[in-house]
């Protein structure tokens, strides 16, 4: 045997070796008042529809 381990050591989850602390998210990013987006209508079921038809037949609009 070599000496080097067959199995990576397990990793600590109080790794205190980073760099530099991970910042704060910045508050932009987090939309905590806006509602989730409902299921999608009828008519914008039958638009995606027709759009993925279109890429997989290769067609595109000029």
């Amino acid at each position: 045997m070599s000496g080097t381990p067959t199995e990576p050591a397990a990793l600590d989850t109080d790794d205190h070796a980073l760099a530099y602390p991970e910042p704060e998210p910045h508050p932009l990013w987090a939309h905590p008042g806006r509602a989730r987006y409902g299921p999608l209508t009828s008519t914008q079921r039958q638009r995606n529809r027709e759009l993925l038809l279109q890429a997989l037949r290769g067609e595109r609009a000029a």
